[in-house]
């Protein structure tokens, strides 16, 4: 089988590892792929870079408050930059921002494309910028297959943005397709855990500390727990983003705030804890709930965002209401009563996250767009 050769058009490649994940994996595969990465010209790539990608300069920072103007230059430099015939297909890595570049390279050289819809898509573009509307539409429209994060993310934006003449054309070409973990939780999987005691919990957070991902609701379902005669302890890793959480964190003797930290000792944390919970108001997905279910932890996530719908409930953990305390506690117990198999099942399932599965599907897609056009 002759593998297409794909142009990756990928802003979001800088600081973000998931990327450089995935393109090491399709490398794997044998595709041949161009990663096109387009920046400010301020912009300098820190450290060594692969072959096949390709650091654009191209627009001056002032220019990103100007869509049309900023991606004219990006039209114009891809078009001098990289060799356009010798792809087969575009994977544009956001809607608005590469998935117009995607959008005009197949009006002028006829390039089939398929495009990634992000949380900045639906929360900035779609929602605050309404002129730019018409333009998500039209990319959405010509495109071979539109990849949600989730299914709860898919339905939203569909549901919300898309005039209804268009929802079925829609529905029919979109795919849900998480994003991986990297292979390290894969490689270095915990054993299914047991509790001790079922009276005493350790839960823990995983990421930025602020107002989007909610501590204060846990905290709150901490005290009615404590309340209610359980040793519970919270354990917060991330980086403070607000203020406000510097004075809060500190009222409460049982919780603990440990700055951002790698890898290598995040996995530490992880097996030191019983279970995850991140009841954020807004997640895309949240790659941190694939992470924590790697090292056998079950895991409490928002009802209605981007993990919810991954596994019905009860299968690895439990959704809640991300303002109700009290149902953040009552599913904590319900995670506390069935341990052992939620722990079992949560390392099982943390297997579908692994890149080399995600590959595959994102191959199908690649093949597919070529022969449909």
């Amino acid at each position: 089988m002759t593998l297409p050769r794909v142009l990756q058009v990928c802003s979001y490649y800088v600081g973000n590892h998931l990327y450089k994940d995935l393109f090491a994996t399709l490398d794997t595969f044998g595709i041949r792929q161009s990663v096109y990465v387009f920046t400010s010209k301020h912009y300098r790539p820190k450290g060594s870079v692969p072959a096949n990608v390709y650091f654009a300069p191209c627009y001056y920072e002032f220019e990103r408050l100007i869509f049309f103007l900023k991606h004219w230059r990006v039209r114009r430099d891809v078009r001098s930059r990289i060799s356009l015939q010798e792809h087969d297909v575009v994977h544009a890595h956001s809607l608005f921002s590469n998935g117009f570049i995607a959008y005009r390279l197949k009006q002028e050289f006829g390039i089939p494309y398929i495009v990634a819809v992000r949380n900045t898509d639906v929360n900035v573009f779609f929602k605050h910028l309404i002129h730019l509307r018409p333009v998500g539409l039209r990319i959405m429209a010509e495109a071979s297959a539109i990849v949600f994060i989730s299914k709860p993310y898919k339905d939203f934006t569909i549901g919300r943005y898309v005039p209804k003449p268009l929802r079925d054309a829609f529905e029919q070409k979109s795919v849900v397709l998480p994003n991986g973990i990297n292979r390290f939780w894969h490689e270095n999987k915990s054993q299914p855990r047991t509790l001790g005691d079922q009276r005493s919990v350790r839960i823990i957070h995983v990421g930025s500390i602020n107002r989007n991902k909610n501590p204060d609701a846990t905290i709150a379902a901490c005290q009615i727990l404590r309340r209610e005669g359980f040793d519970v302890r919270y354990t917060l890793v991330g980086e403070i983003t607000e203020a406000k959480y510097m004075r809060l964190l500190k009222r409460y003797p049982f919780v603990e705030c440990i700055s951002h930290c790698g890898k290598e000792d995040l996995i530490r944390y992880y097996r030191e804890a019983d279970v995850l919970v991140m009841p954020s108001k807004r997640e895309t997905f949240g790659l941190v709930y694939a992470e924590a279910m790697s090292q056998g932890l079950p895991v409490i996530y928002t009802r209605g965002q981007g993990f919810d719908g991954q596994f019905s409930e009860g299968e690895v953990g439990y959704s809640v209401d991300p303002n109700s305390p009290d149902e953040i506690a009552s599913k904590i117990k319900a995670v506390l009563g069935d341990y052992e198999r939620l722990s079992k099942r949560a390392l099982e399932a943390a297997d579908r996250y692994t890149w080399g599965m995600i590959c595959k599907e994102y191959l199908r897609l690649y093949s597919s767009a070529v022969k449909l056009h």
